[in-house]
């Protein structure tokens, strides 16, 4: 469980940074 919920923010953290990486 808590492995899972460190994954889905992993994800969430790296598709922030994509969409950052993309708006620039």
């Amino acid at each position: 469980m808590y492995i899972c919920q460190i994954y889905f923010c992993n994800t969430v953290l790296y598709s922030s940074k994509l969409e950052t990486l993309v708006s620039l």
